[in-house]
């Protein structure tokens, strides 16, 4: 799969979800630092070109900004912004 964005300003794929943060809809759970991730890359083969991803979430806790669980990710020409944490590697 390969993603293609305009340019790093244009093209931002943001989120602001962090450790701490309680989960809609559940009662007394909140996000960790493993499940706050903006964008979660779970297949092998993967490409992101001339894009942000970006962890919106500021100085309120550990925030990623991109997960990558597949094998053979590459990332060209891309921002990746979060607080504390901007990539994790699984």
């Amino acid at each position: 799969m390969h993603f293609i964005g305009e340019d790093l300003v244009g093209t931002v794929i943001t989120n602001g979800d962090y450790s701490g943060k309680p989960i809609p809809g559940s009662q007394n759970a909140t996000f960790v630092t493993a499940n706050s991730y903006t964008v979660w890359v779970r297949s092998p083969d993967v490409r992101f070109e001339n894009l942000t991803i970006e962890n919106s979430a500021g100085p309120v806790g550990q925030a990623i900004a991109l997960h990558v669980d597949g094998n053979r990710f590459i990332a060209n020409n891309c921002r990746l912004l979060g607080n504390q944490v901007g990539v994790k590697c699984a």
